[in-house]
C-alpha cells in the first residue's frame, strides 16, 4: 500500500510475550505445561 498521503502507518510489535500452553504429540508432552515465546511485528 502505497502512502500517498504522507500519513505515517501504524507498528504493533509484540516482544518476548511467554504463553505457558499444553502442546505436544506424546501424553508426557501434553499432560505438562510448556514455554511458548512469541514475538510480533506488524507494519
Amino acid at each position: 500500500m502505497a502512502n500517498v498521503t504522507g500519513d505515517h502507518l501504524a507498528r504493533v510489535r509484540i516482544k518476548n510475550l511467554l504463553l505457558r500452553a499444553y502442546i505436544g504429540i506424546k501424553d508426557e508432552e501434553i499432560n505438562n505445561q510448556q514455554d511458548v515465546v512469541i514475538n510480533v511485528c506488524l507494519t
